[in-house]
């Protein structure tokens, strides 16, 4: 396999691209499962780092002159799935490996994408589905290992999306699209999801780090389109059930982003009160999020790490609750007039990500107050949770662990244990 591979890569480098070659990398990449996978990586880093760092460039200089070639394009669709599981199922591989192998080499072809997007006239053009898939990847990556957000590249990725497609007039037409009662699937474009999906994705990851230079303020931003994402969620959440993948994909990354915002440097609950600047705008927004989370299609679809958009999302909104409750003390609404507490214990005792398990932890311990906490079922998982991250965090100490901060992983650990205790005392 290594032979094999070491000569196809060096076909790529040398020769006119082959339909042959292609199809024989395609084969080569699609066969791994887990354990060939880490085999695979461990033994042939060398030629995977070539092959990795060739696509970067063929992206930012030669791509468009082969993209409506169906080998090429399958090709490059099959390495970013490739590079999807090298994120989550390669736990073995070091961090800093997988940055080698995910992250560009230069500034230089971050700009020269930049610049063939901008020249772009079709909105279906099929660069786009491509370069979002890179750049995603580079999302789900940052989001799982925040540690590398301060790299200079990243830093400079992030600042141009925010320039050149975010704070602008098409991201404002874009959500203006998305606040109709009744959304077509034709708004859908390739450039659409680039922009709401895509950019929103990067800023998203982006914020999760406290301290950056930016060309903008989170006040700014949330000014900017607070107000557009606030109308969105009240207006679509009541219909919830009838979203499709594609906007389901824009209303999670364009809420994590707008979460992530809030959050991100200085007085949270400032920029809180320019996103919810009144009582009222913030319970219709708890409610609003409390009828996506409770839709139960999408808590199928949960999964062990934050790899596809329904774990994303109910991430986000158990963390904005989470969050907003410590700042703004809205425990008293949600569990009066809000039906979120089962699903909370739906999400607590069956959820396989550690990180929704948390908060759905953290914000029952707020709740359970009264006779529910007796419906509780325990499980040994509450401790497992906690000492698997510490373990984690050992074994790994300049390693930010999924961007859990340590007020979430012991809040409602500690609170829970202790209702548990008092509730034992009053049996005895």
């Amino acid at each position: 396999m290594e032979d094999n591979l070491k000569d196809l890569i060096g076909a790529l480098k040398t020769t006119t691209f082959s339909d042959d070659t292609f199809s024989k990398i395609i084969n080569l990449l699609q066969e791994f499962d887990v354990k060939s996978l880490l085999e695979f990586n461990s033994e042939n880093f060398h030629w995977l780092y070539t092959l990795e760092h060739w696509a970067w460039k063929m992206l930012s200089k030669d791509f468009y002159q082969w993209l409506n070639q169906s080998n090429y394009f399958k090709f490059f669709q099959n390495l970013a799935l490739f590079n999807k599981n090298l994120i989550f199922i390669s736990d073995d591989l070091d961090s800093d490996k997988k940055a080698s192998l995910l992250i560009p080499e230069t500034t230089n072809i971050i700009d020269d994408i930049f610049e063939q997007i901008e020249k772009l006239n079709d909105e279906n053009d099929l660069y786009y589905i491509m370069i979002s898939l890179w750049f995603d990847n580079l999302s789900y990556f940052i989001h799982e290992y925040p540690q590398f957000i301060k790299l200079p590249i990243i830093n400079n990725i992030n600042h141009s999306i925010v320039l050149k497609f975010v704070m602008t007039d098409q991201y404002k037409f874009y959500l203006t699209q998305l606040q109709q009662s009744e959304i077509s699937q034709s708004i859908f474009t390739n450039k659409q999801l680039f922009f709401i999906g895509t950019c929103s994705f990067s800023l998203s990851s982006f914020f999760s780090c406290k301290k950056q230079i930016f060309p903008f303020t989170s006040h700014e931003i949330l000014r900017y389109l607070g107000q557009d994402y606030i109308k969105i969620i009240h207006l679509h959440s009541s219909n919830v059930q009838s979203w499709s993948k594609e906007f389901l994909c824009c209303i999670t990354h364009l809420m994590t982003f707008i979460h992530n915002c809030c959050w991100w440097c200085g007085d949270q609950e400032k920029r809180i009160k320019i996103l919810l600047s009144s009582d009222e705008i913030s319970y219709n927004y708890i409610q609003s999020l409390t009828r996506i989370i409770n839709y139960k299609p999408f808590l199928q679809q949960i999964q062990s790490h934050r790899s596809n958009d329904e774990t994303f999302l109910i991430d986000t909104i158990l963390g904005f609750l989470l969050n907003f409750s410590q700042i703004c003390n809205s425990i008293c609404f949600t569990r009066a007039k809000t039906n979120l507490l089962d699903t909370l214990i739906l999400l607590a005792e069956i959820a396989g990500c550690n990180r929704i398990n948390i908060c759905a932890y953290g914000i029952l311990g707020e709740m359970l107050c009264d006779e529910r906490f007796k419906e509780l079922k325990f499980t040994n998982n509450l401790c497992g949770y906690f000492f698997y991250i510490l373990e984690h965090a050992w074994k790994n100490p300049c390693q930010t662990f999924q961007g859990l901060t340590i007020q979430q992983l012991l809040r409602g650990h500690l609170i829970l244990l202790n209702n548990l205790f008092n509730q034992i005392l009053y049996f005895y």
